[in-house]
């Protein structure tokens, strides 16, 4: 499991890497500056929010034998914690939404101000480490009962 994990690392890399260079290139084309540092700050923190909703969907892929199912529940749940996240926000129950992964990557604030909140990364790469352990485990305990 870890294996497949670390596995996609060099793609999300090069995705942002790719996603990075095109944004420069096409704010200088069309005229506008921006604060390449920051952007690059940006492009940064998203690689450990991408493979938080990768573990999300590890989980998910370990936990169903359907692909279908498996697909539809990783990628429902990382949509459906962004809404919970989005609906509570600024509310009485904001507290609910600390569970989204999407509470704790802000690129307008690090794209704006360069604000990287170390907290919040922290809290992205726990959550990376606990999803890879618990799909591990349950992975095992199934292939060993099977």
């Amino acid at each position: 499991m870890v294996g497949k994990v670390l596995s996609l690392i060099p793609d999300v890399v090069l995705v942002n890497t790719i996603t990075f260079l095109v944004v420069s290139l096409g704010v200088e084309l069309v005229g506008e500056s921006i604060d390449v540092g920051n952007l690059f700050a940006v492009h940064t923190y998203s690689v450990a929010y991408l493979l938080a909703c990768t573990a999300v969907g590890l989980l998910a892929s370990v936990a169903f034998d359907s692909v279908r199912r498996a697909q539809t529940t990783g990628a429902g749940s990382v949509f459906g914690l962004f809404l919970l996240d989005t609906f509570t926000f600024d509310t009485d129950y904001e507290w609910v939404g600390d569970v989204a992964l999407s509470r704790y990557f802000d690129p307008g604030s690090v794209l704006v101000d360069g604000d990287v909140s170390w907290a919040d990364l922290s809290v992205l790469v726990l959550a990376i480490a606990v999803l890879v352990v618990v799909s591990s485990e349950y992975f095992e305990r199934r292939d060993l009962s099977g």
